[in-house]
């Protein structure tokens, strides 16, 4: 057993860590919240879908989009947020059918190691049925994210409080994705119109579509 001063230093090296990494969260909430910030969301990249296609915002043009950054072996913010995406369409769906259509909900992973077009689309098939999934390159993925300003990392066991859940889950699945978690509304020429948190659920996003989204 560690000696009472040394557990002291861990406990309190911990702790400043996760002040840190609660300090820069906060920071770049505050930041990405600003009108500058979201003044530069979108802009150019090139991924493949589960069709082996290559995909840009061209490929969109004349349709909204809205589009989450996550992955699929994420244990819950992913496919809890791919299932409010999925159940605001269909709530628009009920009362104004046209403008649901025209809006395309768009998963971009960030976990092109183990996220290929075949699991992507497996993945996917959960969730609504217009969901186009986009996968690419490291580099791609890592374009395209920056254009969103998503912020992503791979962290294994060893980056989370031993025996946590987080830890237990990184340990099962051999790593997890820590990432930044928004849903976008890309309007039909592919400006930024808005967003909503992860946490904002189906609700939420369904009123952003309402208000955004033309009939």
């Amino acid at each position: 057993m560690l000696p009472k001063t040394a557990m002291a230093r861990i406990s309190a090296s911990v702790s400043l860590v996760l002040l840190v990494a609660l300090l820069g969260f906060v920071a770049w909430s505050e930041w990405f919240a600003g009108s500058d910030a979201e003044s530069g969301i979108g802009g150019p990249y090139e991924l493949v879908n589960t069709q082996g296609e290559t995909v840009t915002p061209a490929s969109f043009d004349g349709q909204y989009r809205l589009i989450y950054f996550g992955y699929t072996h994420c244990p819950s913010v992913c496919p809890q947020t791919a299932n409010a995406m999925s159940r605001a369409l269909d709530h628009l769906a009920e009362k104004a059918p046209q403008r649901a259509k025209a809006i395309t909900p768009v998963f971009i992973t960030i976990d092109p190691d183990r996220d290929d077009g075949e699991r992507l689309a497996a993945w996917l098939d959960n969730f609504h049925q217009r969901f186009v999934g986009l996968t690419g390159s490291d580099g791609q993925i890592r374009r395209a994210a920056e254009q969103f300003r998503v912020t992503y990392e791979k962290r294994g066991p060893e980056g989370f409080e031993e025996g946590s859940t987080m830890a237990e889950q990184a340990k099962a699945k051999g790593y997890l994705m820590q990432h930044s978690s928004y849903v976008f509304l890309m309007g039909p020429d592919g400006q930024y119109v808005d967003h909503v948190s992860t946490n904002a659920g189906a609700t939420q996003i369904t009123r952003m579509l309402t208000k955004h989204v033309a009939g």
